[in-house]
């Protein structure tokens, strides 16, 4: 750090990085009571660009998901085919009671 005098009406200390800049080195933010964001334009690009890539990767594991239940309605349009529609009824019934049964007992400590 340096030694000049420190002008609050010129410089700001960015919370993020900790330099000492000055007011033109901060977006401006209306909202904000002194006019500017808290975080300088290189910590803001900076975490911008990290909240990109998250996003993207959020829509790639979406897209995957999306993948997986088309496989899953494909697996149970063949089933059907295969089993016939009241055997799959029947085995999606006891699969059913299972969960539901298994999840009484739980709730009631059984």
């Amino acid at each position: 750090m340096d030694e000049r005098e420190y002008d609050p009406k010129e410089e700001m200390r960015c919370p993020r990085c900790g330099v000492l800049k000055m007011r033109r080195d901060f977006f401006r933010q209306s909202a904000s009571s002194d006019g500017v964001s808290a975080y300088c334009k290189g910590c803001m690009k900076e975490y911008q660009r990290a909240r990109r890539v998250e996003i993207k990767t959020r829509l790639t594991r979406g897209e995957e998901a999306e993948e997986t239940i088309l496989r899953l309605r494909e697996r149970v349009a063949q089933l059907k085919r295969q089993l016939g529609e009241s055997q799959l009824a029947r085995r999606e019934f006891a699969a059913g009671m299972e969960l539901v049964l298994g999840q009484e007992g739980a709730e009631h400590g059984d």
